[in-house]
């Protein structure tokens, strides 16, 4: 079986955001394509097409992202241009809303959006939403672009997905045989369906994004069903997570797991202190070491 980054697509495409240029408003003067792309992934992870029922005869379409970051959600509102942000509780938490609802901006996202998605689960609610929208706008229908961008590491699109799906996480556990402390660190992503995604993305931070030939246990070995059509990629080997790393430093994460990220970055490059202190655990060095990975664990 051949992997290539492209196999998940329909077409190997790049981003296109020229159609989206002919709509930006008027006072964004400089179009930031890194941060389109990167929204584009994150939107993926955790956007909403929504189609409400308004009376019998009209529906309402929206666009919402809900999230516990409200910095998130007011630099995605200011980078675009367009929308609005409110705040709900739930279960004792605070949530914060970005929304498009008006069909000035609805049109917008639609030409955003039209031929950069990546995920087929995505693609299908987004067909159900331009469909929705040219039942209503008869004079300007939008047609649908049966095409993705291809998947890789030279767009922010991976990077959106992360701050939507990924998670870090670092560990120090006591090797009683040797009397020495193991750090144990992961990358991960869970994802409902998409299985073949994540394949892909596993490959790309492990293969340096060259075709590889693998057998079927290959195919499952990181990824793992949590339940009925959840799955999740975790990388843990020390190259894997560097590639990780240098991804992100490309195209950084834009909310707060990015301050997440940069602690685990930190004990990426510091691991050299386990092999320095030996067995002598009572040293500055390794107490501050020791206290970074319980503060990320503490925080992711």
């Amino acid at each position: 079986m051949t992997i290539r980054s492209s196999e998940t697509i329909r077409g190997a495409l790049s981003f296109n955001f020229s159609s989206y240029k002919k709509v930006v408003p008027s006072h964004i003067k400089q179009i930031d394509i890194s941060f389109l792309q990167w929204f584009i992934g994150f939107v993926e992870g955790d956007g909403s097409f929504i189609v409400s029922k308004k009376n019998k005869n009209n529906k309402q379409l929206m666009f919402i992202i809900n999230q516990k970051d409200p910095k998130l959600m007011f630099k995605i509102k200011k980078k675009l241009g367009f929308g609005n942000v409110t705040n709900y509780e739930q279960d004792g938490q605070i949530y914060y809303r970005y929304s498009v609802s008006s069909l000035k901006n609805i049109t917008r996202l639609m030409h955003l959006f039209n031929g950069n998605l990546i995920l087929e689960k995505v693609n299908t609610r987004f067909q159900t939403w331009i469909s929705q929208y040219n039942e209503q706008d008869f004079r300007s229908p939008i047609t649908l672009l049966n095409q993705s961008p291809c998947l890789d590491l030279n767009s922010g699109w991976l990077s959106g997905f992360i701050d939507a799906d990924g998670g870090f996480y670092a560990r120090l556990k006591i090797d009683s045989m040797r009397l020495t402390w193991r750090l144990n660190m992961k990358f991960y992503i869970t994802q409902k369906q998409e299985y073949k995604v994540l394949q892909v993305i596993k490959f790309l931070f492990s293969t340096d994004h060259q075709p590889l030939i693998i057998n079927s246990s290959d195919v499952t070995k990181n990824i793992y069903n949590m339940k009925k059509d959840y799955y999740r990629l975790e990388l843990t080997n020390a190259k894997h997570i560097l590639n990780v790393i240098n991804y992100l430093n490309i195209y950084p994460l834009q909310g707060n797991k990015n301050i997440i990220f940069k602690r685990w970055e930190r004990i990426y490059g510091n691991k050299i202190i386990l092999k320095s202190i030996k067995t002598n655990f009572h040293t500055k060095s390794f107490k501050r070491f020791k206290r970074l990975v319980d503060n990320l664990n503490l925080k992711s």
